[in-house]
């Protein structure tokens, strides 16, 4: 099952951009552990006598997921750049692509899902000089307060009446994120991707930070830059609505050269 899955595209079940794409060792993983808990609730209710558990084949391994997050430098510079008008002879400005890549921005300084972003577009134009916002997190089914940045007020005043603009669709929002990332030539450095060949055994595959940018690049990048300010692990889990520290973790990446400046810090 794991081998066939992996010899699938990703858009194999539901629609995706990329119909060839691979699926990801991630996903493969979680079908065989669906599959493994319909067997062991059928075998403990004496169903049948079938013990996966025994059986190397029903094993996964949590795969290294390509978790790479913008640096500092890379937010404010993507922040500041100017979205430039169509090139298709009318010059026509592309409100779509600017209200994607500051719609972006503002999840970097909230930490939020974009199931939740529309939540703190809305708690926000409610009221534009609150302090803090709360926001209903749909995934944990629990209220989370979280600070007004000032780059989100800036980013509204830039919009009539000083209101933030609708998220519109994950998937669109993520198709126009790319976009306006290859275009503004922030995000072109190489990173190897770890993936699954058609046998199902573990490469790698070279692409670029553009390829890989989604909205969940934001809430990683927030995480990551909370931690690197010395904020309490606990604190930044109140708002980003992590359960526990294993999970949390998994969103933190600071990079090598960074690490090294951290710890170097303290030698004074």
């Amino acid at each position: 099952m794991k081998q066939w899955r992996s010899r699938q595209p990703a858009g194999r079940f539901t629609r995706a951009n990329y119909d060839d794409r691979r699926t990801a060792q991630t996903t493969v993983a979680r079908w065989v552990k669906a599959v493994r808990g319909w067997l062991s609730m059928a075998y403990k209710q004496g169903i049948h006598p079938y013990r996966y558990f025994d059986q190397p084949q029903w094993s996964t391994v949590e795969g290294t997921v390509l978790r790479w997050v913008l640096t500092e430098a890379q937010l404010q510079a993507f922040r500041a750049i100017e979205v430039q008008p169509s090139r298709h002879g009318d010059g026509a400005p592309r409100t779509g692509l600017k209200r994607v890549k500051d719609l972006f921005v503002v999840q970097c300084y909230t930490g939020v899902r974009f199931s939740d972003l529309k939540g703190v577009v809305e708690g926000f134009n409610e009221d534009p000089d609150r302090k803090t916002i709360s926001v209903f997190n749909n995934k944990t089914k629990r209220q989370v307060t979280i600070p007004i940045h000032p780059v989100i007020r800036e980013i509204a005043e830039e919009y009539p009446s000083s209101q933030l603009p609708s998220p519109g669709s994950l998937q669109k929002f993520n198709k126009n994120l790319r976009a306006i990332a290859c275009e503004s030539g922030l995000f072109d450095s190489a990173l190897s991707k770890p993936i699954t060949d058609a046998e199902g055994n573990w490469t790698t595959q070279r692409t670029t930070q553009w390829e890989q940018l989604s909205s969940h690049t934001a809430r990683r990048t927030f995480a990551t830059m909370a931690v690197q300010r010395g904020i309490p692990i606990k604190v930044i889990m109140n708002i980003t609505g992590h359960s526990s520290e294993r999970e949390f973790n998994k969103y933190v990446n600071i990079s090598a050269e960074k690490n090294a400046e951290i710890f170097a810090s303290y030698w004074g």
